[in-house]
């Protein structure tokens, strides 16, 4: 088949979960003999409905030794990435896609499988519907359904909010159009990586998960009526799509909220290049129960949470440890602080403890951590907003616990209090747990692919 991927583009300029999926996915279909293209999109020149397609050098992945065909849209709609959306009109713009018609057809491009809407111009995917493509949608965010594509409002899930005043308030420190034209020029691409613009993003990124109750901006009906308008846009792209693919059982649910059409859907949760089974057995010889938790000290990951469940345990129950891969400042008695990781020293950092703990507040899409924990035979608890608690067989391998402190410490101290029940379901998942790989997934994909559909 010639399949064309549509995702934010190339590591290492553009890096992240869905990022190495889908260079994953790419290498095992070209594996299996596929010819396989990459669509991004890239520079803005201006704000015009003219769009121009660039092939590039085809991108080369040196470990895996395969080529992908690496293709750049000139002129694509505004890639907002995590900042927001405060203008309307340009996201919603026409575009002439003369030239996107003519590389699909001479390319014969068989599947357009989209792991983002961001940038997308709807034109591509009526293009595709003209010439018979088959279009596959990836649910790695809620971009369209949420302008700031994490659902999540003051680190927490936002509510249903069909009227969107909360966007209003949400979306106050979103860049702006001319900003966001800086972020996707070539200039950019090369100074990424400069002091200067590393400090210019931990500056932006530290207000992305803030909201200030008592901000001032007025919440203004007509700029609720346009965050509506750009969702009911957003949401009628979703609904062309010949099949939604859903990551986990979570985004299916908060997905079907929003479209009407809720039958081209199918769960299949994922994984990526670098899973493989490495369970093993392990013993717990200590007293000390040792906790781990992997993301970053945010609110809507759930750091805060668990540190003030740790924190209410430790008053009565000092036989545990909270080890985490963070740069963090504050000295607990419980806390043990290691330094950020890399993915090549994952199996390292899984010895440092013995359960891992997933606490989100924002509703998590899938989370590979969980995966990833399994696959070394690490019990894990998550709280029911983690997309992959799909993978958890309560008191199995793990438990499901609800987004309430009382509850998840409930759940901590039965576990502190009782070390063999980690025994217990280390080996229940070395001895029972299927690691899903991504040479199996790809199968499951290409099935998709081939899925007849209305």
């Amino acid at each position: 088949m010639n399949i064309m991927h549509y995702s934010l583009g190339l590591p290492p300029f553009r890096t992240g979960g869905m990022i190495k999926y889908c260079m994953d996915l790419m290498v095992e279909e070209i594996k299996l003999g596929h010819n396989v293209y990459l669509l991004w999109p890239g520079r803005l020149k201006d704000f015009s409905e003219k769009m121009e397609i660039k092939v590039h050098k085809d991108y080369k992945i040196n470990e895996e030794n395969v080529l992908i065909h690496n293709i750049e849209i000139i002129n694509p709609l505004p890639v907002p990435l995590l900042n927001g959306i405060k203008e309307f009109k340009e996201y919603m713009n026409t575009k002439n896609t003369d030239d996107m018609y003519k590389f699909l057809k001479n390319k014969e491009i068989d599947i357009l499988h989209v792991h983002t809407l961001m940038g997308l111009p709807v034109e591509i995917i009526k293009i595709c519907k003209e010439l018979n493509i088959k279009t596959i949608f990836t649910t790695h965010d809620y971009f369209g359904i949420c302008p700031k594509w994490g659902l999540e409002k003051n680190g927490i899930a936002c509510s249903n909010d069909r009227e969107c005043k909360d966007c209003v308030k949400c979306n106050k420190n979103a860049l702006s159009l001319n900003k966001i034209m800086f972020l996707q020029s070539n200039v950019y691409k090369f100074l990424k990586d400069s002091i200067f613009l590393k400090i210019l993003r931990r500056r932006n990124n530290s207000k992305l998960y803030i909201e200030d109750e008592n901000s001032d901006v007025n919440e203004d009906i007509s700029l609720s009526e346009k965050y509506k308008e750009l969702r009911t846009y957003y949401m009628k792209i979703l609904e062309a799509f010949d099949v939604i693919h859903y990551n986990s059982c979570n985004t299916q649910m908060i997905y079907s909220k929003y479209i009407e059409n809720t039958s081209s859907g199918m769960v299949i949760n994922i994984s990526h290049g670098s899973i493989k089974e490495k369970k093993k057995i392990k013993k717990i010889t200590d007293s000390i129960v040792k906790i781990g938790y992997l993301g970053p000290i945010t609110k809507h990951k759930g750091f805060f949470f668990l540190k003030n469940v740790c924190e209410k345990i430790y008053c009565e129950n000092k036989n545990f440890e909270l080890h985490i891969f963070a740069q963090y400042n504050q000295e607990l008695p419980y806390l043990k602080i290691h330094k950020p990781y890399k993915y090549n020293e994952l199996e390292k950092v899984m010895e440092e403890f013995d359960i891992l703990v997933v606490p989100s507040l924002w509703n998590e899409t899938f989370g590979f951590t969980v995966l990833e924990a399994l696959s070394f035979g690490k019990p894990v608890i998550v709280t029911n907003n983690v997309g992959s608690k799909d993978l958890i067989v309560q008191e199995k391998n793990g438990f499901i616990v609800e987004c309430d402190e009382y509850k998840l410490e409930m759940k901590l101290k039965e576990i502190i209090n009782n070390p063999q029940k980690i025994e217990n379901m280390n080996n229940y998942i070395v001895n029972n747990i299927s690691i899903k790989t991504m040479e199996e997934h790809v199968k499951e994909i290409l099935d998709l692919y081939l899925l007849k559909t209305n």
